[in-house]
């Protein structure tokens, strides 16, 4: 599921927890049937608003692929151009380096330094996706850093 996505649901269980009395999304499954059925007619009754508010967020999108592909040029392909570009670069170091590397006996993974290809990635979430996107990214990884460190204690 994505971020935006698990947003809307945790947004969506936390106005069905309000209407059951503050409980909180976890909490949900004890309460009662009859309790749980008016809250969610209650937050489906709710819903128009939020139906205008992805509308809205979907046409500002189609509206700015609408002028991207206006512009043409630079302003439509380098979103795309980045991605692939991305992409091609990480197989190659991740993938193909490494078989070439034990096929033939060099060592070009040593000279290729996947901190600066982190680097451009990162700039690239940052301004493709916005900075919540490396926000998150970010946390996830420290997230992950703590798991690692909490499991070999």
């Amino acid at each position: 599921m994505s971020e935006g996505s698990d947003g809307l649901v945790q947004a969506i269980l936390g106005r069905i927890g309000e209407h059951v009395g503050g409980v909180s999304a976890g909490d949900l499954p004890t309460v009662s049937d009859d309790a749980l059925r008016r809250a969610i007619t209650l937050t489906e009754e709710e819903m128009p608003v939020l139906d205008a508010v992805l509308a809205q967020a979907g046409a500002s999108r189609f509206d700015l692929n609408r002028t991207e592909l206006v512009q043409g040029g630079w302003a439509s392909a380098w979103r795309p151009g980045w991605m692939y570009l991305l992409g091609a670069m990480w197989m190659v170091r991740l993938m193909v380096v490494p078989f070439i590397d034990a096929v033939a006996g060099t060592r070009i993974a040593e000279g290729m330094d996947l901190t600066a290809m982190l680097t451009l990635t990162s700039w690239f979430l940052g301004l493709y996706m916005g900075g919540h996107t490396l926000k998150t990214l970010g946390q996830a990884a420290v997230d992950a850093v703590r798991a690692s460190r909490e499991t070999r204690s």
